[in-house]
């Protein structure tokens, strides 16, 4: 059943995703062919993927386990892991499809736009790779990573998802009563941006420290490593026990 599960999730946001791969695939056109566009349309074309994701992360992690569709997915012959691993998949397809349409982007614009402000950047983040002592084999080992790296935020996000709901119940019931539905989901997405935007600065204050910045790294993504699977755990032991759609 964990097959039917992740192709059900993968249906079940489909529309939104399919929008948000559609202007992530016009953000990379703008950028290499259309440079006027790409400097004054980017934070639209990189707004409606924003909202998309949102509305895609309602319907996978409140609408279909809490809200308007959760009685009917309440009776399907689910298993704990089908439903967790099912809907962490189907994140993981759709964000690393987007990854190789911006990363495609990035090259375009870099090697056919005359537009100069990304040109300038990914020169200045190359030059300061290569201050660094980083080789360009290393940085091409680096871009091919990254898209492993994005399929394990893919997960984190999607297990945090699916635990921040019963956890709020769990450790902060009079807060779960009060904040409910969307609103659940737009505090979990605003806690999990604080949590990455903050490690994003951190790292970026510590950028000079060479080889500890990589041990650094290291610890870091194993803790967090640590913390995916016990809310995957968690979340597995939840749903097995017979949660509430309520």
């Amino acid at each position: 059943m964990l097959m039917k599960s992740i192709e059900m999730n993968i249906r079940m946001i489909q529309n939104p995703m399919g929008v948000s791969l559609t202007f992530f695939a016009l953000l990379a056109v703008s950028w290499t062919f259309i440079p006027l566009l790409g400097l004054f349309g980017t934070f639209f074309l990189l707004l409606v993927p924003v909202i998309c994701s949102y509305v895609a992360y309602n319907k996978l992690f409140n609408k279909s386990l809490y809200g308007e569709e959760a009685a009917v997915y309440a009776t399907l012959p689910l298993s704990g892991r089908d439903i967790v691993l099912g809907k962490v998949f189907a994140i993981m397809v759709w964000d690393t499809a987007a990854w190789p349409i911006f990363l495609l982007g990035m090259i375009g614009s870099y090697l056919y736009s005359d537009l100069g402000l990304i040109r300038m950047a990914i020169d200045t983040l190359l030059t300061e790779l290569v201050y660094q002592g980083v080789t360009p084999v290393t940085i091409g080992l680096l871009i091919a990573v990254s898209t492993v790296v994005l399929a394990f935020y893919s997960f984190l996000s999607g297990v945090y998802m699916l635990w921040f709901r019963f956890a709020l119940k769990k450790y902060t019931p009079k807060l779960s009563k009060r904040v409910k539905g969307v609103f659940n989901v737009l505090l979990a997405c605003l806690v999990l941006g604080i949590i990455r935007l903050g490690t994003e600065y951190s790292i970026l204050g510590i950028w000079d420290l060479g080889l500890t910045l990589l041990l650094i790294l290291a610890a870091v993504h194993i803790l967090l490593g640590i913390a995916a699977w016990k809310m995957y755990k968690a979340s597995v032991a939840y749903f097995e026990s017979g949660y509430s759609p309520e």
